[in-house]
């Protein structure tokens, strides 16, 4: 996990989000829910632009560790990585807030679920609590093919998701 190890090195050069094309569909898959004050393109690229300097100015200018990963409008508090707040949303909103964002779906993790949940077709939590904390859930992936979009389940095969 050092600055200067393969795991440490690897782990500081990830982002808070990836926006990937796959075939016609733009998806934005990111650690947790988007916030309410992140949910746009724009606010979406200011908090990535904001989080890379962040991330990479020297852990001994922020006073320690402890100060450099406790910042709460990047790394704790309402942000990519900790927001919960799909499962409150309506259509009308998922709906918005895909469009807002300027993608066709998006793919988060963080809360567990026992299977991949859908949130009206266009947000997918694919966080299937694989750990004993969360009861061991069976490996799951999402798949986007020309057909639409599949959860793949290790022991269940595919299952439809969305067309």
């Amino acid at each position: 996990m050092s600055g200067e190890g393969d795991v440490g090195r690897w782990m500081r050069r990830l982002q808070p989000c990836f926006l990937a094309q796959f075939y016609d569909k733009r998806i934005l898959f990111t650690h947790a829910d988007v916030p309410i004050d992140a949910g746009s393109h724009s606010k979406i690229r200011e908090f990535t632009r904001e989080f890379a300097k962040h991330m990479s100015t020297d852990t001994a200018v922020f006073g320690g560790t402890q100060i450099k990963y406790g910042d709460r409008q990047l790394i704790r508090g309402d942000t990519i990585f900790w927001e919960r707040r799909f499962e409150e949303l309506g259509q009308n909103e998922v709906d918005g807030l895909v469009e807002e964002l300027g993608v066709d779906y998006l793919v988060v993790g963080h809360t567990p679920h026992e299977r991949i949940t859908s949130f009206f077709g266009k947000i997918f939590d694919i966080d299937v609590g694989m750990t004993p904390r969360y009861g061991e859930g069976e490996p799951a992936a999402i798949v986007f093919n020309r057909d639409g979009v599949r959860g793949f389940y290790a022991d269940g095969g595919e299952t439809r998701i969305d067309e």
